[in-house]
């Protein structure tokens, strides 16, 4: 009666249409004791389903065949269910479907060949704020954000703080979100912290675009900047 009660899990709805894709999966989210697998999904529109009934904390979005849905799906559960949070995991071949995934709302952006542990922490840092991206994709956010390449909102979004920049130049580099945080003595959950700061900004002008207003405060408000423990562009 007296006893403390415990932390209700995170749940996550898998979506993949590989049968041993999404057993592995959840196996190893459900091997976390802070993570339980609700439900799994073949398609995005099952998933869509799926995530308007049981309304996870996180979707993982294994992308399929070219020209599936996905990308609808990110922008939908962004549009009607915004506090999920949605890791993307995406063949080598695939940057450009998981890129708009990402504009379209994604949290993260990872190698579909991830092992299972990682697989956990992505969903886990996901539902916390935070932004994995293979440095391709790490790459892009960064010429969006600060050139008139790409999408060309350089002028429409928030501008990047210059930790945000130094964070996605070493990310593009091929720097693990590890080795930037030992680089500068902070912890890796600041660096993928600062990565979603930068995202959020990408994605706010893309999803506004059509008409999909994020929820919250301007990163840029939230954001430590430059005057915390990040890394800081005069280290270099």
């Amino acid at each position: 009666m007296g006893g403390e009660i415990a932390d209700a899990p995170v749940t996550v709805l898998v979506v993949d249409a590989r049968t041993e894709t999404l057993r592995r999966w959840a196996d190893a989210i459900d091997a976390d004791p802070q993570m339980e697998v609700i439900t799994t999904a073949a398609t995005p529109q099952e998933a869509m389903e799926r995530t308007l009934e049981l309304v996870p904390d996180a979707v993982v979005l294994g992308l399929g065949a070219p020209g599936d849905d996905s990308t609808e799906l990110c922008r939908q559960i962004r549009r009607m269910a915004p506090a999920i949070s949605i890791v993307v995991a995406a063949p080598a071949d695939r940057d450009e479907d998981a890129y708009e995934c990402l504009l379209s709302g994604a949290s993260s952006v990872i190698s579909a060949d991830s092992s299972e542990a990682s697989i956990a922490t992505a969903v886990r840092g996901a539902t916390q704020g935070e932004t994995l991206l293979p440095s391709t994709i790490a790459d892009r956010v960064r010429r969006d954000l600060t050139t008139d390449e790409g999408l060309g909102v350089a002028d429409l979004a928030p501008r990047l703080t210059a930790t945000e920049q130094e964070v996605l130049r070493l990310l593009a580099d091929g720097l693990q979100p590890a080795e930037v945080a030992d680089t500068y003595e902070v912890s890796e959950r600041l660096v993928n912290l600062h990565a979603g700061y930068a995202v959020t900004k990408l994605q706010r002008s893309s999803l506004e675009s059509v008409g999909i207003e994020l929820d919250g405060a301007d990163p840029a408000c939230s954001d430590p900047g430059e005057n915390s423990a990040a890394p800081e562009t005069s280290a270099v």
